[in-house]
C-alpha cells in the first residue's frame, strides 16, 4: 500500500481532525475532519493499487499459464463487480454518501475477488505442470513434441521483447526434450521407480538451471557464459536442495517398501503404478527444490513447511500426469529385483 503523509499532526506524526492526507502521487489529498472518510478515501487507493499489482503479475505470466487461465478464470467476474463499485465510491466527491454498509459490502467483495485471484493463480501454475508432465511421462514421440512445446510455451513470456522471447522458446524447448529424453532413459532402466523419480528430480534441476537465459544475464544486461554456468551448478547442487533430496529418496524408499508389501509386491511388478509412483517422486524432488530456490531469490527465511507444501502439491500433480504414460506404455521387460 502507498504511504501516505499529513502536512500537520501530533509528535509522532499521527494524522489529527483538521490535518491534511497527502498521497505521493499527487493525485489525492483529503481533509481529515473526519477520519472515517479518509479511512475509506484510502481503503480505495488501496484496492486499486492491488488491482494493479494483480493485473502486472498477469501480464509477467507465461503463455502456458495464460492459456489454462483461459479455461478458468472465476476471478474476472469479481473483478468486474469490485471495479463498478470503486468507480461509484470515487464519483461521491462527499464521501459521506457512501455509507459504512456499503463499504462493508465492497471490502466483501474485494476480499472474495482477492482470495479467486490466488486461487486462479495457482490453478494455472498447477495446470501447467500437469500439462507439462504429461507429455514427460508419456514415453513416445508425441511425448517428446509436446514436451518441447510446452516447455517453450512455459518459457516464454508476452511481457518480454521479440527476441528474448525467441531464445527462451529455443530454450524452453530444449528443456522438454532433455528432460523427456532423461525420464525415458531412466524408464527403460527398469530400475527402483523411486530412484527414477529421484534422478530425474535431479537431472530436471541442472537441465532447467543451464537452459534459463535469466542465469547468463550479468547486471549491465551483458551475456556472461562464466556466470551463467557457475549459477546454474550453484543452483543445481546446493546443499539444501540435495539434502531434501536424500529426505525424499528415504522417505519414498520407505513408502515404496510398505506398499509393496501390502501389496505383494504389485506396486514394482505392474506398470501403471510403477509409472505413477515415478511421477509422484519426480514431483515431490521438483516442488521442493523449486520452492527452495524460490524462497532463495526472494531472500526469505527457510520455511520447511512451504517446501513441504510445495514438494506435496507438485507430486499430486505429477503422480497424475503420469497416468497417460502408465496406462499406454509397452509392458515393461525388465524389473529390478
Amino acid at each position: 500500500m502507498t504511504e501516505f503523509s499529513s502536512q500537520r499532526g501530533d509528535s509522532t506524526g499521527a494524522a489529527q481532525a483538521g490535518d491534511f492526507i497527502h498521497d505521493p502521487s499527487g493525485q489525492n489529498r483529503y481533509s481529515t475532519t473526519d477520519l472515517s472518510v479518509v479511512e475509506k478515501q484510502l481503503q480505495l487507493i488501496e484496492y486499486q493499487q492491488q488491482i494493479a499489482q494483480n493485473d502486472d503479475q498477469q501480464s509477467h505470466s507465461s503463455y502456458l499459464e495464460r492459456i489454462v487461465h483461459s479455461v478458468w478464470h472465476p476471478e474476472q467476474r469479481l473483478l468486474k463487480a469490485v471495479k463498478d463499485e470503486v468507480a461509484t465510491a470515487k464519483q461521491h466527491l462527499d464521501t459521506s454518501h457512501w455509507t459504512a454498509d456499503e463499504a462493508a459490502t465492497l471490502a466483501a467483495k474485494y476480499d472474495k475477488y482477492q482470495s479467486s485471484f490466488e486461487g486462479a493463480k495457482t490453478v494455472a501454475r498447477l495446470g501447467s505442470e500437469l500439462v507439462k508432465g504429461g507429455f514427460l511421462f508419456l514415453g513416445d514421440d508425441i511425448g517428446m513434441v509436446g514436451a518441447a512445446a510446452s516447455y517453450a510455451l512455459d518459457e516464454m513470456h508476452p511481457a518480454d521483447t521479440a527476441s528474448s522471447q525467441v531464445i527462451d522458446a529455443a530454450l524452453g524447448a530444449s528443456k522438454g526434450l532433455a528432460i523427456a529424453g532423461t525420464i525415458n532413459a531412466l524408464d527403460a532402466t527398469g530400475w527402483n521407480p523411486v530412484m527414477q523419480g529421484v534422478g530425474g528430480g535431479v537431472s530436471s534441476r541442472l537441465i532447467d538451471s543451464v537452459l534459463t537465459r535469466s542465469n547468463y544475464v550479468v547486471r549491465d544486461s551483458s551475456f556472461s557464459l562464466r556466470n551463467g554456468l557457475a549459477k546454474s551448478l550453484s543452483t543445481a547442487f546446493n546443499v539444501e536442495d540435495l539434502t531434501t533430496d536424500v529426505i525424499t529418496l528415504g522417505s519414498s524408499l520407505a513408502a515404496l517398501e510398505g506398499a509393496n508389501g501390502i501389496t505383494s509386491g504389485a506396486i514394482s511388478s505392474h506398470r501403471l503404478p510403477r509409472k505413477i509412483s515415478m511421477g509422484a517422486v519426480y514431483g515431490l524432488t521438483v516442488g521442493a527444490s523449486g520452492e527452495l530456490q524460490r524462497q532463495r531469490q526472494s531472500g526469505e527465511k527457510f520455511d520447511f513447511a512451504r517446501v513441504a507444501e510445495a514438494s506435496m502439491a507438485l507430486g499430486a500433480i505429477d503422480a497424475l500426469a503420469a497416468v497417460p504414460g502408465g496406462a499406454t506404455a509397452r509392458p515393461i521387460v525388465r524389473l529390478e529385483r
